[in-house]
């Protein structure tokens, strides 16, 4: 273990090397003393050996109080020397202790500036996350919302034109069986005339021809009552002629009224199936114009739900930036 005093451990040095000093000077002293004694006599030894021993003891503790006093000297000087060394060691370890208290402190003040700014930052980041979770579950809101009501609108017109349609053909199909009935009607009323007047005139015909056949039969019978036979036979074959030429005239004449007749009713009847035919044709049409109708109100509702749509979802971005980037917003510098 280092002495934190050197100087000490020099006193104490020369402190033996004076009592060694001091035992060599009392040996060589008393070696004299001896080597005298044994000289002279005894009286003469006694008085010089005390003289001597008084000289030897006298330089000796001349000696002594000599190197005490430097000793002394010398402790105090260090002992100055290691109050001045131990002050100048407590005022450098004050200085060091100040400069370690001044560096802890700057230390502390960094480390809370440094702890200030990671709080700044972790508080911006935290604010930067909070904003852009708000802005997204906001936009992914508004933009669901709006798809949800183009869906709902959509669905709503594929509905509407539907019903419309089917209503539409159910009505167009009641339409038509009235004017089938009504066209079977009107050509089986046309049927009833014509063959009412098919009837009389095949009962005038038949009139006719039998009121021709009497009339005939009583100028057979006069020709009969001739009686030159040749006369008779040339009258008869002249009446016969006759008979024949009247009925293919009646028969020619009621021929001829039938087919008027029955061109009327032809006529009649094609006029029926022209007007049915016109008036299927036009709930056709009316039919097929309301389905267009439809199927364009429902394309221009499909297209504005979808022009809808897209401006809502252009502003739900537009909402979504406002939250990720309020105006108001402190802009805090990152370390």
């Amino acid at each position: 273990m280092t002495d934190p005093h050197p100087q000490g451990q020099d006193a104490k040095k020369e402190w033996r090397k004076f009592e060694k000093l001091s035992a060599e000077k009392r040996a060589e002293l008393l070696m004299k003393q001896k080597e005298h004694r044994e000289g002279r006599t005894e009286e003469r030894l006694d008085s010089e050996e005390r003289a001597h021993e008084f000289i030897a003891e006298t330089e000796v503790e001349a000696i002594h109080k000599k190197a005490e006093l430097k000793v002394w000297k010398k402790k105090e000087e260090e002992q100055r020397a290691a109050i001045a060394a131990d002050k100048k060691k407590k005022i450098e370890l004050e200085k060091y202790e100040k400069r370690q208290q001044d560096k802890r402190a700057a230390e502390r003040k960094q480390k809370q500036e440094y702890m200030r700014d990671l709080s700044n930052s972790n508080r911006l980041h935290m604010n930067i996350d909070r904003r852009k979770h708000d802005a997204e579950r906001t936009e992914l809101e508004l933009k669901q919302a709006a798809d949800r009501e183009a869906y709902q609108t959509k669905q709503k017109a594929v509905q509407n034109e539907r019903a419309t349609e089917s209503g539409l053909h159910k009505e167009s199909r009641e339409m038509r069986s009235k004017a089938d009935n009504e066209e079977a009607q009107l050509l089986a009323e046309i049927e009833q005339d014509a063959q009412r007047d098919r009837k009389q005139l095949d009962a005038l015909e038949t009139t006719q021809l039998q009121q021709l056949h009497t009339l005939y039969s009583q100028k057979e019978a006069q020709i009969n009552s001739i009686h030159d036979n040749n006369l008779r036979q040339h009258e008869a074959q002249r009446l016969a002629a006759s008979k024949r030429t009247e009925e293919d005239r009646i028969r020619a004449d009621f021929t001829r009224k039938k087919s008027d007749k029955e061109v009327i009713t032809q006529r009649k009847a094609l006029d029926v199936q022209r007007r049915m035919k016109q008036k299927r044709d036009d709930i056709t049409k009316n039919e097929r114009m309301g389905i267009q109708k439809a199927q364009i109100e429902k394309a221009q509702t499909v297209t504005s739900a979808d022009h809808e749509a897209t401006h809502k979802r252009k502003e739900a971005e537009i909402e979504a930036n406002k939250l990720l980037h309020p105006a108001d917003d402190k802009k805090i510098e990152l370390p």
